[in-house]
């Protein structure tokens, strides 16, 4: 049978559909058959220094282009690190402060801090995760302040900004990149690999993109490059393919972890300070920054409270929040808020007259709590943005919102004064929240403006949404225009609605244009129908492709230096999937060829690179020629890795040893777990033992759950007990399901059953277990 899985990074929401179909003409397969893969230099001559040494005496004369980025000094050039106030870079105040100058206790220094100096003086990238008020950001600029103080620090103002930037031909050297939030800045104009290629080039070390991201966030865009699927057999809605791919490629000791906690060594750092603040939160029973950033008192002030300043400024607060939650990453106009705040008051309060006006809402919201941070930031041009801290507690079920949806008018009013990136984004996190038709609403808008990404996500709404046609006209649209993804999902859902010709058609010139899942699949097609030479060849050309040159030498050099091998490795895990389930294929080929020495090849080489069905069908293949020994030893390592038809292969493997009480166990484990065959073997071997009860209860079980050859066993138990009426009622439902199973370890034959006359050629006995 055609086993269905999903592999590879992904466009945003990028679909790789999902189905299990059968094997028609397949005379000899392992009871797991083809896996088809799912819907799936800026300046070459400068002056440099190195960190942490006095910056390069040429200095840029060309003036930054307005709007590029958020400080300037008077000569409009970018200031030093060492002239920017940490509060200005993302960094939180500390409780119990009121002098600006002094609201940072001392620094404790982290476990990544090492780590972390190392990338920096090496430049090109490096990632600061943790939860929010973890300390992501008061650690990266302790770093850059030791080590690159005299350096220019870039933070662009908008996501678009640094692309801007890198256009005017500003020379950018000596330079910090800040990228806080850096879900921010992955947008489709934003920050991709070409860019940061630019901005840090192989061989030079004077830049560093310095970045913090949630953990949240990192989880979201790590599934993405996953392409982790749903119970619709669609891949989980993700960042868009650019985004993903510089995630992922974030790797080793370039992503760094800020804990909430501290570590035994940092508890101890932190107590030998001194300073009362810092005690304090050592025994707060909270996480250490999030206690100095005021977290959980923010928490209390949004979510406990009365009177009408309270409700006013707890739904100001509630509607930030939501607008977060929706994707709108910008700071939020007061008159969106003002739109927006009715909808989070309590019922008693909607309709009041008397209520406070919103400026002292907003007055309320914005007042610093125990002299940190407060609940909404005030921002230029009259705009207001939730704390981090209170967003990430939402995510995770806390606060006032907790598990409630986005209301409708949030998502419909941010799509009439965003712009199309941004739209972009919006639409992703409506795909998330179910939100099909603001899903739809936001990426028709982009799709109209031109967007290929918004015409193949268009696919993935409407397929969703159960309309086959219209994601097959968008497919066409976004497939037509070049987008290679679009192309796949086109052919895969073509096949789906029976149209192979034309399926087949796009699923070429995804192959030609290098998809190796378009090849997998490409080759399953041609295999099932019986081209089994040119599905060979697709077979072998997906399991032994070339590593795309992006590996070797766009992405790696993207990655810095002495850290490359490790980027390498794990940008090769992607492409490495897509090879192991071709060379899966390419075994089961062989198998139904009959030539076992040739498809034990490529299943040891399937199953060596972690393969779990490549491991199990091995299994079988070896048992069946005696190899037990080996056989048990690959089929306990499928089974380890969640295969549960392995686990029902070892409860077979024992019962051939005449070890029928650990085949009971392992037929016991795979039945409870679904898997249909084991519950007819578990039958048969009750049956053997002379257990007709149980053996019922097991074969009825299999064959209510439509186990063909279970209800031609279960025929035959009631015939040999006399009971011929209930007997022809099984027979019958066997013979109207077309095939009956009759499985000899690795050999699957089907007879088909044509109501012969039964006292001509005589029933028989039901077998023994079979794998």
């Amino acid at each position: 049978m055609l086993v269905a899985v999903s592999a590879g990074a992904v466009a945003v929401p990028v679909v790789y559909f999902l189905v299990i179909q059968g094997l028609d003409r397949a005379e000899k397969i392992t009871s797991i058959g083809f896996g088809l893969l799912g819907v799936v230099g800026l300046i070459t001559s400068l002056r440099t220094t190195r960190p942490g040494g006095e910056a390069a005496t040429t200095s840029p004369t060309d003036s930054v282009a307005p709007g590029c980025l958020l400080y300037l000094c008077y000569d409009g050039q970018p200031p030093l690190v060492e002239q920017v106030d940490p509060l200005d870079l993302g960094v939180k105040p500390s409780i119990d402060t009121t002098d600006r100058h002094q609201v940072l206790p001392p620094y404790v220094p982290r476990s990544g801090d090492d780590d972390l100096d190392w990338a920096i003086a090496e430049g090109g990238i490096v990632l600061l995760h943790g939860r929010a008020a973890a300390g992501k950001s008061r650690s990266a600029f302790e770093a850059v302040h030791r080590l690159r103080r005299h350096h220019r620090l870039l933070i662009p103002a908008h996501p678009g900004a640094l692309r801007e930037l890198v256009s005017t031909s500003y020379p950018i050297i000596n330079a910090v990149v800040w990228l806080d939030d850096l879900e921010r800045f992955l947008t489709p104009t934003g920050i991709d690999q070409a860019l940061l290629q630019r901005l840090c080039p192989a061989g030079r070390a004077d830049v560093v993109v310095v970045a913090t991201i949630r953990d949240k966030e990192l989880a979201r865009l790590d599934h993405a490059a996953t392409r982790g699927h749903d119970d619709n057999g669609l891949t989980a809605a993700g960042p868009d393919e650019a985004a993903a791919k510089l995630v992922a490629q974030i790797r080793g000791r370039r992503r760094i972890p800020v804990g909430q906690d501290l570590t035994d060594k940092e508890h101890a750092d932190a107590k030998a300070i001194g300073d009362d603040r810092i005690t304090a939160a050592l025994t707060a029973g909270v996480g250490f920054a999030e206690y100095l950033a005021a977290g959980p008192a923010m928490m209390r002030r949004w979510s406990l409270g009365d009177g009408p300043l309270f409700e006013v400024g707890q739904a100001l607060i509630s509607a930030s929040v939501d607008c977060r939650r929706a994707g709108y990453t910008t700071p939020v106009p007061r008159d969106i808020l003002a739109k927006l705040y009715r909808l989070y008051l309590s019922p008693a309060w909607k309709r009041r007259a008397d209520l406070p006006t919103i400026t002292q809402g907003l007055q309320w919201a914005c007042e610093r709590v125990l002299g940190a941070s407060s609940c909404l930031l005030p921002r230029e041009n009259n705009t207001y943005i939730a704390s981090d801290y209170l967003l990430d507690r939402t995510t995770t079920g806390q606060g006032p919102l907790a598990a409630a949806p986005v209301p409708g008018q949030v998502w419909t009013t941010l799509l009439t004064i965003t712009n199309l990136d941004q739209i972009m984004i919006i639409g992703l996190h409506a795909f998330h929240a179910q939100r099909l038709d603001i899903a739809e609403q936001a990426w028709r808008t982009a799709a109209d403006a031109g967007y290929t990404e918004a015409m193949s996500n268009l696919g993935a709404v409407m397929q969703k949404s159960g309309d086959s046609q219209k994601a097959i006209q968008w497919y066409r649209r976004a497939a037509g225009a070049g987008h290679t993804v679009a192309m796949y999902n086109l052919g895969f859902l073509l096949r789906r609605c029976g149209d192979g010709l034309e399926a087949e058609r796009w699923y070429r010139r995804a192959a030609d244009a290098g998809d190796t899942k378009a090849m997998i699949n490409l080759g399953v097609m041609l295999g099932e129908r019986g081209d089994d030479q040119e599905a060979e060849q697709w077979l072998r050309r997906a399991a032994n492709a070339s590593q795309p040159e992006a590996i070797d030498n766009q992405d790696l050099r993207f990655c810095g230096r002495s850290d490359g091998q490790e980027a390498k490795r794990w940008l090769q895990r992607e492409f490495d999937a897509d090879r192991t389930e071709a060379m899966y294929n390419l075994g089961f080929l062989f198998s139904i060829r009959r030539d076992d020495r040739e498809s034990e090849q490529w299943y040891r080489r399937a199953a060596d690179a972690g393969h779990a069905r490549a491991m199990h069908n091995l299994g079988a293949l070896l048992g069946s020629r005696g190899d037990d020994q080996e056989a048990e030893q690959w089929l306990r390592r499928a089974a380890n890795a969640g295969q549960t038809e392995a686990i029902g292969g070892l409860g077979v493997l024992f019962h051939w040893r005449g070890d029928d009480q650990e085949a009971e166990q392992w037929l016991q484990r795979a039945a409870e777990a679904g898997q249909t065959s084991a519950m007819h073997n578990l039958g048969l071997l009750f049956y053997q033992r002379g257990d007709d009860q149980e053996a019922e209860q097991w074969l009825q079980r299999a064959a209510e759950a439509s186990q063909t050859s279970a209800m031609h066993s279960l025929g035959l138990l009631f015939y040999l007990r006399g009971d011929e009426l209930t007997a022809a009622d099984w027979l019958y439902r066997a013979a109207a399901a077309s095939w009956i199973w009759a499985i000899d370890s690795q050999e699957v034959w089907y007879s088909r059953w044509h109501g012969a006359d039964t006292e001509e050629s005589g029933p028989v006995k039901p077998g023994r277990p079979v794998p």
